[in-house]
């Protein structure tokens, strides 16, 4: 695969998930939204927001946090190198890590 189509794709890789944690705040700000309007300041909305912030925060740390600031650009580095090495031991447990997180917003 030459330079400009490896660049190519890293770049429509990266729009993708930039694209998705977009989408994400979006949901997770019209879900605020609608918890606000339908339940209105309540002991049970405090109790929803309690029970809720954890796995949030969960979400944002290993979804936009760590793959954003850490994982593409190291990715990026190695696929535009010229050397070629066995990288299948260093990558092989970030699809397992990623989907043990909770879901969130």
């Amino acid at each position: 695969m030459n330079p400009a189509t490896r660049t190519r794709r890293i770049v429509q890789s990266t729009g993708i998930i930039m694209g998705t944690i977009l989408l994400s705040r979006i949901l997770g700000f019209l879900r605020e939204w609608m918890v606000a309007h339908q339940m209105g300041s309540s002991a049970i909305t405090d109790s929803y927001y309690v029970a809720f912030t954890l796995p949030d925060f969960l979400n944002n740390l290993v979804a936009a946090g760590a793959l954003g600031l850490v994982f593409v650009p190291v990715e990026t580095c190695e696929a535009l190198s010229p050397v070629r090495e066995d990288r299948e031991g260093r990558t092989s447990g970030v699809p397992v890590v990623a989907p043990a997180a909770p879901p969130g917003s």
